[in-house]
């Protein structure tokens, strides 16, 4: 490298140095950087929570099954494999991939309690809320 260019380099860096420093003092920026941050470390937490308690949703639902209709354990658990569209043999990192990319994508998912819901269409109108709703005599979910 020549001289001329390491002093174009350093030149080069210091301008995004200064602009880098210019987003990070601005308030703004910082608090969407924070929220940012602050809504992956939950997402990530309640995945991983909700993945290895003990009598996590989708055992729940496959010792339902068992309880309810006398299925195998095999039987339920590819039910609820197919239902609630979910690998259960994929390795976790491999799931958790899977939430985030469903998450940007705004799929939440089928509710546990209401199978022919999928979660996101109960918060758009005319989208099953109302049967679930404050007032109502069903549970969210």
């Amino acid at each position: 490298m020549s001289v001329g260019s390491v002093a174009v380099a350093r030149q080069t860096l210091g301008r995004w140095s200064l602009l880098a420093e210019r987003l990070w003092r601005s308030y703004l920026v910082r608090r969407l950087l924070k929220a940012l941050v602050t809504i992956y470390l939950v997402t990530t937490f309640t995945f991983f929570l909700v993945r290895l308690m003990p009598g996590n949703p989708i055992d729940v639902y496959v010792h339902g099954l068992i309880a309810e209709y006398g299925m195998t354990y095999e039987e339920a658990r590819m039910q609820a494999a197919a239902l609630f569209s979910i690998d259960l043999d994929t390795p976790l990192y491999v799931q958790y991939l899977s939430y985030l990319r469903n998450l940007l994508q705004g799929n939440l998912g089928n509710s546990l309690l209401s199978q022919a819901h999928d979660v996101g269409s109960l918060f758009t109108p005319g989208g099953g809320a109302e049967e679930y709703g404050p007032g109502s005599s069903r549970p969210c979910g």
